[in-house]
């Protein structure tokens, strides 16, 4: 069950609820509902603790496979979708979603525009 699991993701991390709950961007009592299996955590909660754990999203919501993530790039991205979610910058999240609205020649385009700007 999920809440096993996030009970023994937290023991391997020698967390308490609220060190964990603070490394997530919650309450311990918000989290303690997920570990006492009140409420099930929601898709961004659990990205969120995917990333931060580097664990496999999958495990943790099934308990099948790996556990940990061992592709870096998968691990970097993870934690950038964590890191935007718990961002309180309004303008960077509409312009991610803004993104994900593109045709891929638009947003191949927008990539160009920005990758040259990185470069200057």
């Amino acid at each position: 069950m999920l809440k096993e699991r996030l009970k023994e993701l937290r023991a391997e991390n020698k967390l308490t609820q609220g060190a964990f709950a603070k490394k997530i961007g919650t309450s311990r009592d918000a989290y303690a509902t997920y570990e006492y299996g009140k409420v099930i955590p929601t898709d961004v909660v659990l990205k969120v603790i995917s990333s931060e754990f580097y664990v496999s999203e999958h495990w943790l919501r099934t308990g099948e496979g790996e556990k940990y993530i061992k592709d870096k790039e998968q691990a970097q991205l993870a934690n950038f979708i964590a890191e935007l979610v718990k961002n309180k910058d309004n303008k960077t999240k509409e312009i991610m979603f803004k993104l994900t609205e593109l045709n891929e020649d638009d947003f191949n385009a927008v990539a160009h525009i920005i990758n040259s700007l990185v470069e200057k």
